[in-house]
């Protein structure tokens, strides 16, 4: 992988966590008081009543996008979509984070909210994530050399 792909992997990761936890933060509260009552209509929009009281999400550059997923008669959730672009290039990498606020009912009625605030890292670095991979590629070839001293044996009698 590129420095610049995982500079970009790195800033993507990072602020779709930070949002996430955002727009937990927000919807958490407000959905919380209305468990029990019905919120969303048969065609999947939020009642009027409740679709005016639904705050603005936060989307810090024109790279996020906060959907709500309507795939589901079951739970209650926002997914954060951030979009990096890759200097030096023309693409970009994507980093996806589900927020899950609560259950429902039939897809209509709020069963609960019961999801607890998503405690993600906001803090990762390209310097910290380059020296896991050393880490690892390390453990790797330990373990396959452990691997290979087992032959012909291999790890299990079956």
């Amino acid at each position: 992988m590129s420095k610049e792909l995982l500079k970009a992997r790195v800033k993507a990761v990072n602020l779709a966590h930070k949002t996430a936890m955002e727009v937990y933060d927000l919807l958490s509260p407000l959905f919380a008081s209305l468990v029990g009552e019905k919120i969303i209509k048969q065609d999947g929009q939020f009642m009027a009543k409740h679709q005016k009281n639904l705050p603005t999400l936060p989307s810090e550059t024109r790279h996020v996008t906060i959907f709500r997923n309507v795939t589901s008669d079951y739970s209650l959730s926002w997914t954060v979509k951030v979009c990096e672009h890759v200097d030096g290039t023309h693409t970009c990498t994507y980093e996806e984070h589900t927020v899950y606020i609560g259950n429902l009912t039939c897809g209509t009625t709020l069963k609960d909210v019961d999801y607890e605030r998503p405690n993600l890292r906001t803090d990762y670095t390209v310097e910290e994530i380059t020296h896991l991979r050393e880490v690892y590629e390390e453990k790797k070839r330990e373990a396959d050399k452990a691997r290979n001293d087992l032959y012909p044996f291999g790890d299990s009698d079956h």
